[in-house]
């Protein structure tokens, strides 16, 4: 432990109540306190001569983060939605267009292609929507190649406003659910 750290978190936790330090010393939620916080917590409650009692074990991270499974996320439920929304909207213009401009064999083997596309997309917002693991690495896998081909448009001329905030964005989404894996953890039993 780093004693000039825990100096300055004691500093800053110094400010709340008695009262306040006990109850996060006695939840012991180490997904929201660090172990530093918890040393600058026993510290400060002996200097204020208050009684406390020892932590239960904290839950392993993994079984923590379990517990934040329960519930989906508004931005995964958005997500799921959006994406499921948009895929169908894109594939149906795609049909309507083929059928106007005329199907040849070749327009047909698009066709087929588009369908098989949207039920994988759809098949992954299914899975966000139920928290499954395997369509979060899906959304970090696809979303990695459109950044590469946004990447690449942006070095072919394809430059401006809208191409850095779909590289923001993309950006973004990976980020969020490649640090939130907590929430795609299934309970286990026992």
């Amino acid at each position: 432990m780093d004693e000039n750290w825990i100096e300055q978190v004691r500093l800053t936790l110094n400010r709340k109540s008695s009262e306040e330090l006990r109850q996060i010393w006695e939840e012991n939620d180490r997904t929201a306190w660090t172990d530093d916080a918890f040393e600058a917590i026993q510290r400060i409650l002996e200097e204020r001569g208050e009684s406390i009692e020892p932590q239960a074990l904290p839950a392993p991270l993994e079984v923590a983060q379990a517990a934040k499974s329960q519930e989906r996320p508004g931005c995964v439920t958005a997500y799921a939605l959006l994406t499921a929304i948009g895929i169908v909207l894109y594939a149906l213009f795609s049909i309507i267009v083929a059928i106007a401009v005329g199907v040849d064999e070749a327009g047909m083997i698009e066709i087929g292609t588009m369908l098989v596309l949207t039920g994988l997309i759809i098949a992954v917002a299914v899975g966000l929507w139920r928290l499954q693991n395997w369509a979060r690495i899906a959304v970090i896998v696809l979303q990695s190649f459109s950044l590469i081909l946004s990447i690449i448009l942006m070095l072919n001329g394809a430059f401006g406003i809208p191409s850095l905030i779909g590289l923001a964005i993309g950006g973004y989404t990976i980020y969020w659910f490649a640090t939130n894996r907590g929430y795609f953890i299934k309970p286990q039993a026992g």
